[in-house]
């Protein structure tokens, strides 16, 4: 047994959980995961940034795989199941440059398919993409990629952009600063946190959607993005960001571990979004008040997938459109870093998970 292992260590992936396996592999890296060269941030934020002559260059990669993020039996053809899965890969990508105060510029494809698909599928994933992009209202192009052939469908996207002065980081975030979140799209009124869960849990029921949950349905099978988040919260005077990808909980406990603090959720920044999703979750089978408000909670906070902008901000600073306010930073006791409250408690009142993690 290897003297890092004890009788009691986690043996595998599932036991291990994302987290811990980037935390192995970055030890397993060494000095080759720090920074140096043209590399300037690295492993630990939603994407890297090198050195360019034209300021900073920002990349980042992500994989989408099937029966992991999503399901042939979603869909009635094969080119709907390939729109979707194209326009998903394209906006998870872009969020993660959109949360660092960049520009989207370009995307790499990369695809394994099975031989026995059905070629509209990839008709209908080219123009996803092409919808994802236009959509995105930015300047986007498609550089390349490469293509393979599995036993199953899986798409990697790797996405790059361009941030000519300050980024948004995860580490950043400062005492008394206000937390909020943005839209998922330009002009929208407020974020849609819980939406996609919502969705996801439809498609999970096999339910027909009716006219008032079809707009679930879209957050999860075609979401959208807004590209001038991160800068537009740049110029509010931002200190710190990062996407709600994995759930609002994950997501907030990430930025508040690397900047050191503690952050501080209000629920009563949050109760429209849940009364809004509540209809959905009686809609599912659940009996009572309660449990469809502690499901609606669960989609709100663990969820995932919403794809918009987590930030902080100077407590005088003015909220650019569409942002609400969640909650206040605090600094931190030595022992406390990390930590994430609701209503100055612990969020285990009102719900089970933590966030998405794709290996549990």
């Amino acid at each position: 047994m290897p003297a890092s292992q004890t009788p009691d260590s986690p043996r595998t992936l599932a036991e291990l959980g994302e987290d811990a396996i980037l935390d192995r592999l970055t030890r397993a890296f060494g000095p080759l995961a720090g920074t140096g060269g043209a590399l300037m941030l690295g492993i630990g934020d939603d994407a890297a940034v090198l050195r360019a002559d034209s300021g900073q260059l920002v990349i980042t990669t992500d994989t989408l795989t099937e029966d992991q993020d999503f399901r042939p039996g979603w869909f009635s053809t094969p080119e709907s199941y390939g729109e979707s899965v194209g326009h998903q890969a394209v906006v998870q990508n872009l969020s993660d440059i959109v949360a660092m105060g960049a520009h989207p510029t370009a995307v790499l494809l990369s695809l394994v398919l099975p031989p026995e698909l059905d070629a509209d599928w990839v008709d209908g994933f080219g123009a996803g993409v092409a919808a994802a992009l236009s959509a995105a209202g930015a300047d986007l192009r498609v550089a390349g990629g490469d293509l393979g052939a599995g036993p199953s469908v899986s798409v990697s996207v790797t996405a790059l952009g361009e941030a000519p002065g300050s980024l948004l980081r995860r580490d950043s975030a400062q005492p008394a600063d206000v937390l909020a979140v943005g839209p998922s799209s330009p002009g929208a009124a407020r974020s849609p946190l819980g939406s996609a869960a919502a969705g996801l849990a439809l498609l999970e029921a096999g339910m027909l959607a009716s006219e008032v949950q079809r707009p679930y349905l879209a957050a999860q099978l075609y979401p959208s993005i807004d590209v001038s988040a991160g800068v537009r919260a740049l110029a509010a005077g931002a200190h710190a960001g990062l996407d709600v990808s994995d759930g609002l909980l994950r997501d907030t406990v990430r930025l508040a571990s690397a900047s050191g603090v503690v952050i501080d959720v209000e629920s009563e920044a949050l109760r429209a979004m849940v009364t809004e999703l509540e209809p959905l979750a009686v809609a599912l089978g659940a009996q009572e008040a309660e449990a469809a408000r502690a499901q609606a909670w669960g989609w709100l906070l663990s969820g995932g997938e919403d794809y918009v902008l987590l930030a902080s901000f100077p407590a005088e600073a003015e909220l650019p459109s569409g942002f609400t306010r969640l909650g206040t930073v605090h600094g931190a006791a030595a022992e406390a870093p990390g930590t994430v409250l609701l209503d100055g408690a612990d969020p285990a009142a009102v719900l089970k998970g933590t966030g998405w993690d794709s290996l549990r």
